[in-house]
């Protein structure tokens, strides 16, 4: 059985080489007519690869991100610190998780909707948008679908997440310790929890609102990076 590194690199080598052919005009129903030693010569050109589709390599990221934070809540995960301090973490964590799942597929939506006008930098800068915006507006705009609209409960649990992320991350006062902060803590554990569950479910709906374009050119580049692994003998 693979391990984690196995794929990782695994997924980071196809997510290359399957976009380098694909910019080079090769596709599943012609690779076959390159010579292996033509393969080598595109692939010894990686600097004319195309940005990136990027399902793959981030799926690792995110997934162990939340993976971490999830040991960090369940206590598979000793630091000898304080509750207060691993809930904190832990919420932090899953938001930037969150952040590169939607980042991996808004990422993907725009470079299969704007393939023959790809600029690196215009998706950069959609990127950049706050969470919030990306899950709402460039989300409908992308797909027809907003999370705000379509799955409010969700929705409202990611803004009570972020109202705590917010305070955590910007707020260079040190929290004070108020007669109240056990239930400071308490109401954090519970929002952190919550929470964890909402990413799963945001997941699922993002699968669900995958554009068809989007599935296609997944299945492809999966599939060009199967048969050149074949083909080259890269299978470790």
């Amino acid at each position: 059985m693979e391990n984690s590194a196995q794929v990782m690199i695994d997924n980071a080598l196809g997510m290359f080489i399957s976009n380098l052919f694909y910019e080079e005009g090769i596709r599943v129903n012609n690779i076959a007519s390159y010579s292996d030693q033509n393969l080598l010569k595109i692939i010894s050109n990686f600097e004319n690869s195309r940005l990136w589709h990027s399902s793959g390599y981030r799926l690792e990221k995110w997934n162990s991100m939340r993976d971490m934070a999830r040991n960090l809540m369940e206590q598979k995960i000793d630091f000898g610190v304080e509750r207060e301090v691993v809930i904190d973490c832990s919420l932090i964590l899953l938001f930037v998780a969150l952040e590169e799942r939607v980042n991996s597929f808004l990422q993907d939506c725009l470079i299969a909707i704007n393939e023959s006008n790809l600029k690196e930098e215009g998706i950069t800068k959609q990127l950049k948008k706050n969470l919030d915006i990306k899950l709402n507006l460039l989300l409908k705009e992308l797909t027809g679908h907003s999370l705000k609209e379509e799955k409010y409960e969700l929705w409202k649990t990611f803004e009570e997440a972020k109202t705590i992320r917010n305070n955590l991350v910007h707020n260079k006062l040190l929290h004070i310790k108020f007669n109240n902060n056990q239930a400071r803590i308490d109401n954090s554990e519970k929002i952190t929890r919550a929470f964890l569950y909402t990413f799963s479910e945001i997941d699922e709906y993002l699968k669900s609102i995958t554009p068809t374009i989007v599935t296609e050119l997944d299945r492809e580049l999966h599939q060009i990076w199967l048969l050149t692994k074949t083909r080259l003998n890269l299978v470790g």
